[in-house]
Order: structure tokens, then sequence, then C-alpha cells
């Protein structure tokens, strides 16, 4: 099984590590921005192919991380599609999470990494994802 992933992240150079780390063990999309993750997501749930694996940055351009987790939630709600075993991981640097983001990241996310973001971490999400899908 390959895993679907989508790399949500404004930097340019951690979106482009994340996916050369990534691109060995998964079908990866990226998207620069909350907006265009949206679309992404939508369009992957109404052609019933959702992403397994959703990493994205809680401080994106657009939307922040909070709205766009909670927008993915309502979108996988309103497809009726079976996302069990569907995750959202959310990428943060320490210094930038205030308690309220961490109780809703908590609360709608299914993880999060601290960046710098090590490849061993990244894979251990997409060995969890190939298990639970």
């Amino acid at each position: 099984m390959v895993v679907k992933c989508l790399i949500v992240e404004g930097n340019v150079a951690t979106r482009s590590a994340m996916y050369e780390h990534l691109r060995e063990f998964t079908q990866s999309n990226i998207a620069a921005n909350g907006k265009e993750a949206l679309e992404m997501v939508w369009n992957a749930l109404t052609n019933d192919e959702p992403y397994d694996l959703i990493f994205f940055d809680v401080n994106l351009s657009e939307l922040d991380g909070r709205n766009i987790l909670a927008e993915i939630r309502r979108l996988e709600s309103d497809s009726e599609l079976n996302t069990r075993g569907h995750a959202l991981v959310a990428l943060t640097s320490e210094v930038n999470v205030t308690t309220e983001q961490y109780r809703t990241f908590r609360s709608l996310a299914d993880g999060y990494l601290v960046k710098p973001i090590a490849k061993e971490k990244l894979t251990q999400h997409v060995a969890v994802s190939q298990i639970a899908g």
C-alpha cells in the first residue's frame, strides 16, 4: 500500500526537505498555503482518494493551523467517506505554540512534530499510517 501524503508548509526549504524525506515511502503532494491545501483535500475527498497523512504547518499564510485543521475535519465529515486511518499531523516550532493552540491541536490533530523535523519522525508517522490504513 502506498501512503498518500499532503505536505502543507509555507517555508520552501522545509517543504522541499520534507518532500525529499518522504518521496521514497509515499506519494506526496505539496501545498504552499492553507487555501491551496483545502482545495487539494476537497478534491481528493470528492474523487474518493483521500490523503492518508497530512502534515501541516500551524503558522501558515491565509489560514492558520487551527482553522485549517477544523476545516479539514469538517470536509471529512461532509464527504461521508471512510477516513479511518487518515491522520493529520501539526508541524510547529516549540516557541510558537500557545496553550490554546496546543489544546486545539491535541483535540483535532492526530499528532504533532516540532521543527526542525527529523526524517525518522516523518517515517514513524508513515509507518503508523500504513498499519492503520
